[in-house]
């Protein structure tokens, strides 16, 4: 395994590969309080939470045996390195051949130790957030030097909007119906706030025959 962080200008290749790697993830939920049923979570569509690693590794002061080569920065270059990244906030390329991880991260924080056994070693744990791809386009745009084309005009005429109607089922509910024709259920509160006029202070007492206004 060999572990590297590339940037536009260089790649730095760790001298010793980590004693441990983890990496957090999982998906983002929204909570709402459900009348007579308390919090109920939901999964929020196309939202996933930031994946965050905890790397351990070191920075020997000497080639020893165990290092990937023999050309090894001394700890305090590669030290000045990764707390220049960090402090800076720049977004670096973390390559972990052994898991076929390549992607762009931010160095969030780290924690720097030295043993009395070993003087001169440096021990440091990175706390690293990994970039979510959108993220990574949005960059990618802003640091783009080619200008935009010029918008072709079109007739400004703003065109009216139409208004889609819902009638009511039985057995529906608001989520329901949001799920149905929103495609998602947690904007259930749209509906019920483009229809409060209708179905009046308790989202959930709705009844087949009414027509709801469903929001664009």
């Amino acid at each position: 395994m060999d572990v590297y962080i590339k940037t536009e200008e260089e790649t730095f290749h760790f001298p010793v590969n980590p004693f441990s790697v983890s990496i957090n993830g999982g998906k983002k939920y929204d909570t709402f309080d459900i009348l007579y049923q308390g919090d109920r979570d939901f999964p929020a569509e196309k939202a996933k939470r930031i994946r965050t690693m905890t790397l351990d590794t070191m920075f020997p002061s000497e080639y020893e045996p165990y290092c990937r080569y023999r050309n090894i920065p001394t700890p305090e270059q590669a030290l000045k390195k990764i707390i220049g990244w960090s402090e800076s906030s720049t977004m670096v390329r973390l390559i972990i051949t052994e898991f076929s991880f390549n992607e762009m991260v931010n160095i969030a924080d780290y924690q720097v130790n030295e043993t009395g056994e070993n003087q001169g070693d440096k021990y440091i744990t990175l706390n690293i957030r990994v970039a979510r791809e959108d993220a990574t386009e949005l960059i990618k745009i802003e640091r783009s030097a080619s200008p935009s084309p010029a918008p072709q005009l079109k007739e400004n005429r703003t065109q009216p909007k139409q208004e889609k109607l819902y009638v009511v089922k039985s057995g529906d509910s608001l989520f329901k119906i949001a799920k149905k024709v929103l495609g998602n259920g947690s904007r259930y509160q749209e509906i019920y706030n483009a229809n409060k006029g209708v179905i009046g202070n308790n989202p959930n007492l709705i009844y087949p025959g009414q027509k709801f206004i469903i929001p664009g």
